[in-house]
């Protein structure tokens, strides 16, 4: 649908990854969302800590310190970590809420399982064995997409033979074609 492929148990496309999220990649999807929010409450975490040390003894002996353009930068940063982390989390939770009962953003966006029409989601297996299943139990499935490694190869070599000679020509012609 977006990337041209079959996706199986299709969830979303994902423009940050530039991939579509489905029954292969949605575990790697959760994990990334998960490093994500961590690596942004660190960040928002540790400039808050900073910025606070700094500005513990006044405003002006920080500045006097550092600089003005640094102290600025601190904190423009700590405030774009602070509501990139928002943005983030509610993402993450999100999908944690999904996972909880068994649902795609395909699924749920389409209200295809939407209690007010009568119809139960016959995947859901409760919150606990839903995770359960998800992250230990659920196996990747194969690809069903033929093998690209001679293709990707071939490519390769190409653009590699054609950087070789157009590189040639363009230092034997004085850098113009």
């Amino acid at each position: 649908m977006y990337c041209d492929n079959c996706v199986e148990r299709f969830d979303h496309h994902c423009p940050w990854v530039g991939n579509c999220i489905g029954k292969r990649n949605y575990v790697t999807f959760v994990h990334f969302l998960t490093a994500i929010v961590a690596l942004d409450t660190c960040m928002t975490i540790s400039g808050g800590l900073f910025l606070s040390e700094k500005l513990k003894h006044g405003h002006h002996s920080a500045v006097d310190e550092l600089g003005a353009p640094y102290v600025l930068c601190a904190m423009v940063l700590v405030l774009y970590c602070f509501v990139m982390l928002l943005s983030l989390l509610s993402l993450y939770l999100y999908h944690l809420n999904l996972i909880r009962i068994n649902q795609t953003t395909n699924e749920r966006m389409k209200g295809v399982y939407a209690g007010d029409l009568g119809h139960k989601n016959p995947y859901d297996r409760g919150c606990l064995s839903n995770y359960i299943k998800l992250c230990c139990l659920e196996r990747i499935p194969p690809s069903n997409l033929p093998i690209m490694h001679e293709k990707v190869r071939c490519n390769i070599n190409f653009a590699f033979l054609c950087a070789t000679i157009f590189g040639r020509f363009l230092f034997f012609s004085g850098g113009h074609l």
